[in-house]
């Protein structure tokens, strides 16, 4: 007999429409789910989860279940996760309820993740929006910036950057991480294994494998995200030019000709030191082999190098609605816990990369 697929919208719609039958969790079980306005469950749909908006007794919360199969130690690994991240204060990231044997389902209980609903524009609805705005994207590389020197004090990757899981928080200004199936943190079951999945194409090295799976997986990502703000602090036109809706700037084919494509010349015509530092490193990251992946240096070590960063910007005022968007729970700590580095101005090298 053929395994049977994985529930998907329609499977799970039952539950959904019938929570104090289908879970188990007695605040779920009182859970009212957004509709929209024509009728029908309000959802989003992702690679490999369904997103519902719930209003629970303690709040607005999103609900995420699976219409894949999730690695059968997916609940080790967040559970791994929540408890590295419970000895730092880390902004970017944020904890959540990973929820085993929760929903009813094709006549099994699968695993759920419980996050809370916060307003947000995503990194792609950012760009969208303010691509044009020098200011804007100075102040974004800014805050990205100093995520990713958090994550590299914190011996940490998130594995899957892409312009839908980094949300500008519409509140506080700053990123969150979002996502966190294929997130490395520097401990057991973790080291050792091997990822989830690779990413989007457009934000990987083309020669990534799962197996690459450790704290120097981002550093591909982060450069090249980085560069991509730098050309559109300068040159926003770009984002116009070679955007196609997955990427930024660049896409695998570039990755796959380094150096060579009208992207790359577009930005080597700039004769911009930063933006040739930049490029530099990153057509030799894309001329290594997989086994040579962990030779790519880390965002922060490459602007000490180049000894040159981008300025601060201006944080924009989001005038439309922003996009509702979905972040897992802040836990307020019992106790102080050390702070991960957030620099936002890359003139020296954080004390928790040493």
């Amino acid at each position: 007999m053929p395994k049977q697929a994985y529930p998907g919208v329609v499977a799970y719609e039952s539950a959904i429409q019938n929570p104090s039958r289908f879970f188990l969790d007695s605040e779920l079980q009182q859970a009212k789910f957004a509709q929209k306005p024509g009728g029908g469950t309000k959802l989003i749909t992702g690679n490999y989860a369904i997103v519902y908006k719930a209003e629970l007794p303690s709040g607005t919360y999103a609900l995420r279940v699976f219409h894949k199969q999730p690695l059968p130690e997916m609940k080790d690994r967040y559970e791994a996760i929540s408890s590295y991240l419970s000895r730092f204060s880390a902004p970017y990231f944020v904890e959540y309820r990973y929820l085993d044997n929760e929903v009813l389902a094709q006549g099994e209980r699968r695993p759920v993740i419980l996050m809370k609903w916060v307003n947000g524009i995503s990194l792609d609805e950012y760009m969208n929006q303010y691509h044009q705005d020098k200011g804007a994207m100075l102040y974004l590389a800014g805050r990205f910036f100093g995520v990713v020197a958090g994550l590299i004090g914190l011996k940490m990757s998130h594995c899957d950057w892409q312009g839908g899981n980094a949300i500008f928080d519409s509140t506080t200004g700053e990123i969150i991480l979002v996502d966190y199936d294929d997130t490395f943190a520097p401990i057991v079951p973790l080291v050792g294994s091997k990822s989830n999945g690779l990413g989007k194409e457009d934000y990987q090295h083309p020669k990534r494998k799962k197996a690459f799976f450790c704290e120097k997986t981002d550093n591909f990502s982060q450069l090249l995200i980085y560069f991509s703000f730098a050309l559109l602090s300068k040159k926003p036109e770009l984002y116009g030019k070679f955007n196609n809706g997955d990427n930024i700037i660049f896409t695998k084919q570039d990755f796959l000709d380094p150096g060579n494509t009208p992207a790359w010349k577009e930005a080597r015509i700039l004769n911009d030191k930063l933006v040739d530092g930049l490029m530099d490193i990153l057509v030799d990251a894309c001329k290594k082999g997989p086994d040579e992946l962990s030779q790519i240096p880390n965002l922060v070590d490459v602007i000490n190098d180049i000894g040159e960063a981008l300025p601060p910007g201006k944080r924009p005022t989001i005038q439309a609605q922003p996009t509702t968007t979905v972040i897992p729970p802040t836990a307020t700590p019992t106790t102080a816990r050390p702070q991960a580095p957030t620099t936002t101005t890359p003139t020296a090298r954080p004390t928790a990369v040493l």
